[in-house]
């Protein structure tokens, strides 16, 4: 019997889907609260080593801030140093409660 990875990976294209647009808007609001917080800063003296508000969200990233969001603790394999900086890109930022909802929302699309 031929082994299909359509049939094992269609019924997760929702999932997927939303982890796209939630690092999109996870993005845009890392982006916001980095401005946000250098107006309010503005009259003192900015390091030029602190980030830059142009963080990269990844799909990944937003499926780790998720399990974590969902109260377990993930524990990813890292193989080499690409993976440990993307892995790093988790830290410092959290799902919010829409954002855990559009997942959520995806998740139940998937179990049907």
């Amino acid at each position: 019997m031929k082994f299909s990875f359509k049939k094992v990976l269609e019924p997760l294209i929702p999932l997927h889907d939303a982890q796209i647009r939630v690092a999109t808007k996870v993005k845009e609001r890392l982006k916001q609260e980095f401005r946000d917080e250098q107006n309010r800063r503005s009259r003192k003296y900015q390091n030029p080593m602190e980030g830059n508000g142009n963080r990269d969200v990844t799909p990944l990233q937003v499926a780790i801030n998720y399990v974590v969001a969902k109260g377990a603790v993930p524990v990813p394999i890292i193989k080499n140093n690409q993976e440990a900086e993307e892995l790093l890109g988790c830290l410092g930022w959290e799902l919010n409660a829409e954002e855990v909802g559009i997942l959520d929302s995806a998740a139940d699309l998937c179990r049907r």
